[in-house]
């Protein structure tokens, strides 16, 4: 895995999926500019240079929900993820990931 194909994604919340109208979704998820399906690939570390990873996931994007264009490059490539919820985080889990680009 190279450095230089990574992005850095905070805010990316841990959820089960996203309802169907605008209206009805959480905030989270109305603001997120990325939705992806992803894998947990590991825990506290990052795909990039960082002080403190405690709350930072190397996530492999699985399948993109919502998002622009560019991001389709993304598709099976690691990102690091910054959590909301860090304690959770287990290697090999997928979950939808809520994001900002950083």
């Amino acid at each position: 895995m190279t450095r230089s194909t990574m992005i850095i994604l905070p805010l990316a919340l841990l959820a089960a999926g996203v309802a169907a109208c605008p209206d009805a979704r959480p905030r989270f998820a109305r603001d997120a500019e990325f939705i992806f399906s992803g894998t947990t690939v590991l825990p506290r570390a990052a795909t990039i240079d960082a002080d403190d990873v405690s709350n930072l996931a190397i996530v492999r994007v699985d399948t993109i929900l919502v998002g622009a264009p560019v991001f389709a490059r993304l598709t099976g490539q690691p990102v690091t993820v910054q959590l909301r919820d860090p304690g959770r985080a287990r290697e090999g889990e997928r979950r939808v990931y809520f994001t900002k680009g950083w």
